[in-house]
């Protein structure tokens, strides 16, 4: 239970992660 537990706060970790690039890229792409 801990395990899974541990495994979904790390995928939720990546998730927000590739949000915060992903938003990112996008600005800097609006800038050009």
């Amino acid at each position: 239970f801990i395990a899974i537990q541990e495994h979904i706060l790390n995928n939720t970790i990546w998730s927000i992660c590739l949000i915060i690039l992903c938003i990112i890229v996008y600005k800097k792409k609006q800038l050009d």
